[in-house]
């Protein structure tokens, strides 16, 4: 179990302070643009720097895993589902293969972030190359996640700067909504993050633990890492394209709202690009919320933690009430177009392209 918690440590992000100082250190090689040459070897000073600052330094465990650029061709190529992969348990079948798993981008240069774990036997026959795929993705997940919310909390301090500068010039009136702005962006992208990290990533992992600890052979702790790595990769939504273009979006406006203040201690505010930005948020958010209230998605065997997760965001009614019109307007037209599906049944003379629900 020890190794299986240093997976957790490092893979999951559960050593929060490691990646703090990770993210401190590297902040200014992420924010340029990777030497293909020397990149991972630019990557292992802020890794090992911040192994030195924080808890990791301890860790016997820590020396199991480094920090990689993979090559975007060749990560686009592992993605590709394999004939023998829809054959496979938990494939759909069809020869469609299994439905690959999305994980939102906001960084494209530094997107392809990964781990590479040199672990002892047996954990090298339990952790096959196709895990060490699905835990990258979860790690690449929760990184982009704590990224962006390492972006608005500079955001935060930027601002707070230029507005306590003396003789500074912004008003009252224009920064109001620009510091709401970036207080929903902060509610969204913190309640998912403890959804992730303590409902998704914590909850499991308990009971991994304790179904390892009963185990009777190799054979029942293995099938209880499956079912583990399952219920990340399901209750994280990494399979729904839906929900992760919705959280890509999202990610992208974080980006963009931070580049934005970031900039203006030489060039000012542009209102105009924060309206903007406030405009493609706020849309964006809602029709993320509607959509994990849809009936459509309720049906799936994710609906339990897309009610969690949208219990965490509307813990106190404010989400619901400031979307339920545009709830309203989705919903009606769904009606429509059931109608006019029905219409068109009945009515076989009648052309027409009959509607589908896309989840």
């Amino acid at each position: 179990m020890q190794h299986l918690s240093a997976i957790k440590d490092y893979l999951l992000l559960a050593r929060g302070d490691f990646y703090q100082s990770f993210l401190a250190d590297a902040a200014r090689l992420l924010a340029s643009i990777p030497k293909e040459a020397s990149v991972n070897n630019d990557l292992a000073v802020p890794w090992l720097s911040a192994a030195s600052k924080s808890t990791a330094q301890d860790d016997p465990h820590f020396k199991l895993f480094k920090l990689v650029l993979k090559p975007k061709a060749k990560q686009q190529q592992q993605q590709r589902p394999r004939a023998s992969d829809a054959a496979a348990p938990g494939g759909s079948g069809g020869g469609s293969g299994p439905r690959a798993l999305s994980v939102p981008s906001f960084d494209r240069n530094w997107d392809e972030l990964a781990i590479e774990a040199q672990l002892p036997w047996p954990l090298g026959v339990l952790l096959t190359p196709k895990h060490m795929e699905k835990y990258n993705k979860m790690f690449q997940l929760l990184l982009r996640l704590k990224r962006v919310q390492l972006a608005l909390e500079q955001s935060w301090q930027e601002l707070v700067r230029s507005c306590g500068r003396k003789g500074s010039t912004i008003e009252h009136h224009l920064v109001m909504p620009l510091l709401a702005l970036r207080h929903h962006m902060g509610l969204l992208i913190g309640n998912l993050q403890v959804y992730l990290q303590v409902d998704v990533v914590e909850s499991n992992f308990a009971q991994l633990q304790a179904k390892v600890a009963q185990a009777q052979d190799f054979s029942e702790a293995e099938y209880a890492h499956e079912r583990f790595l399952h219920a990340l990769v399901s209750q994280s939504f990494l399979g729904h394209h839906t929900l992760t273009n919705h959280l890509g979006e999202v990610f992208s406006q974080v980006m963009e709202l931070s580049r934005l203040v970031q900039g203006s201690r030489e060039q000012g505010i542009d209102w105009d690009a924060i309206k903007e930005v406030n405009t493609a948020f706020h849309k964006t958010a809602a029709n993320l919320y509607v959509n994990l209230r849809s009936r459509t998605l309720q049906q799936f065997d994710k609906a339990p933690y897309l009610r969690q997760f949208y219990l965490r965001l509307d813990f106190n009614g404010w989400v619901g009430a400031n979307n339920l019109p545009m709830l309203k307007v989705v919903q009606a037209d769904k009606v429509d177009k059931k109608q006019q599906q029905q219409e068109a049944t009945q009515n076989p003379g009648v052309t027409g392209r009959p509607y589908a629900v896309q989840d």
